[in-house]
């Protein structure tokens, strides 16, 4: 049985849910060396840092008493 015939009232529903997590976790890692372009997972992943080490941005502050 595969995961995309499974609705969320399936037994099995849970373990093609771990899959997909497991299959996100590894595409976060994954910057698909030698090729031209990113994955969407890893590229929000460099969104991201390049967000919070700006110091420009408001919603990332640092650490709390830090100066």
């Amino acid at each position: 049985m595969n995961c995309d015939d499974l609705n969320d009232e399936d037994i099995f529903g849970s373990a093609c849910h771990t899959e997909h997590l497991n299959d996100h976790k590894a595409n976060q890692a994954n910057n698909n060396k030698g090729t031209s372009g990113t994955n969407k997972a890893y590229q929000k992943v460099l969104d991201n840092r390049s967000k919070q080490l700006n110091p420009n941005n408001n919603l990332y502050k640092g650490k709390k008493g830090a100066k």
